[in-house]
């Protein structure tokens, strides 16, 4: 600690000049650039720090799906000391919400509430070790090396490293759990309202931008426009680099969260909400129809469930969902690409080895032998020698 100090002392003299300053960020941003698409191409996402004094970007990954990323504690803590760290991740979708932070409704963090309480981590770090807390500079790096910057307003980022430095205090002054608990449960819930909010304000500048719901063919529906579209009263803020534009990411973020209350009871139709969507497919072998009464491309949800009860009749273990669109809005952004909302299909990808939605290449309504054939590996047309290949 006392070496990782004196280096932060030196470095808080050169990061101190601001066109070094800006040098190390480019040095970052050339790193983060050179490594993601590499180590990401398995489909999961990962997270690194920068460290400018020792110029090494340090992957503290511990846990990875397609839509989220858990890090090292202990690892990001011992970079804390360091007057300035370059926090990245990568999105490796291809869609044209790739480019944009995450955020949802639910309990998962998104890419700011995970921002969040990296800050009060180092403010924590700097009570209990005696060195003045980083400045973090969070970034997103997609599959083509676009970069996107973002962060938090300075009441924001204050307001985040006084909860840290009061949860630090309370730490080294070893007091009783019950107020430990009490302050990290209101951390968690600033974090939580970062990420909600982000989310509504996302969702916001997604319909008034694309008022049809069409993302994926609205010019205007980019993290630039996003950027300048954010009110002086937002607590966040997103900038993009200039590079090329890039296709969707979709706004279920999380596909671990629980499926607690929507398996229906005795197999059957479940109802999903835009948070329980990613938990509910990530099993594979799946159908869900985005449903609503009266929207271009959509059935209304008792015919939606009527045709999904028909295709699934020759593989009684294909899981079966409905998403109203009516009732959630937000639903229209989700697989703005895929060529059948109304039937989306979810199994394993053989060269990935994740669970991904895909589209069928027949023509026409899909038939119940179809549907077995493709998810169930069933012989289609009674044919007991015709199987489906299957992964390695």
């Amino acid at each position: 600690m006392h070496i990782r100090y004196a280096a932060a002392v030196i470095a808080a003299v050169i990061l101190a000049d601001p066109f070094l300053a800006k040098a190390n960020e480019s040095d970052a941003d050339a790193a983060a650039r050179a490594y993601f698409p590499q180590a990401c191409a398995d489909g999961n996402e990962r997270i690194a720090v920068y460290d400018p004094t020792m110029q090494s970007l340090n992957d503290i990954t511990v846990g990875a799906t397609a839509h989220s990323v858990a890090w090292d504690h202990s690892k990001f803590e011992a970079l804390c000391p360091l007057p300035q760290l370059y926090v990245y991740h990568c999105h490796t979708t291809n869609d044209v919400l790739t480019r944009f932070p995450s955020g949802s409704q639910g309990a998962s963090s998104g890419d700011f509430g995970s921002a969040a309480e990296m800050e009060f981590t180092c403010a924590k770090a700097s009570v209990l070790n005696g060195h003045p807390a980083a400045s973090l500079v969070h970034g997103l790096v997609t599959r083509r090396g676009e970069i996107t910057k973002y962060g938090f307003t300075a009441p924001t980022a204050a307001a985040i490293d006084e909860a840290g430095t009061r949860f630090g205090r309370l730490l080294q002054a070893a007091a009783p759990r019950g107020d430990l608990a009490r302050e990290q449960t209101a951390a968690e819930d600033l974090f939580g309202g970062l990420n909600s909010e982000y989310y509504a304000r996302f969702l916001r500048f997604a319909m008034e931008t694309c008022p049809d719901g069409g993302i994926e063919r609205c010019p205007g529906f980019t993290v630039e426009r996003l950027a300048a579209a954010l009110p002086p009263e937002a607590r966040m803020f997103a900038r993009a680099d200039a590079g090329l534009t890039e296709g969707p990411k979709p706004a279920v973020q999380d596909a671990d969260r629980s499926l607690e209350g929507i398996l229906p009871q005795g197999g059957g139709v479940a109802e999903l909400t835009p948070e329980t969507l990613g938990g509910f497919v990530a099993g594979g072998q799946v159908m869900v129809s985005i449903c609503a009464a009266d929207a271009q491309g959509l059935r209304p949800c008792g015919q939606a469930t009527e045709r999904m009860v028909r295709l699934a009749g020759p593989c009684p273990s294909i899981k079966m969902a409905i998403l109203d669109q009516d009732k959630h809005p937000q639903a229209r952004y989700l697989y703005p690409v895929a060529r059948d909302r109304s039937l989306l299909l979810f199994k394993r990808n053989p060269k990935s080895g994740l669970n991904e939605q895909f589209n069928l290449t027949t023509m026409g309504e899909p038939t119940p032998e179809l549907i077995g054939f493709v998810l169930c590996s069933r012989a289609p047309f009674g044919l007991p020698g015709f199987t489906m290949p299957t992964a390695p």
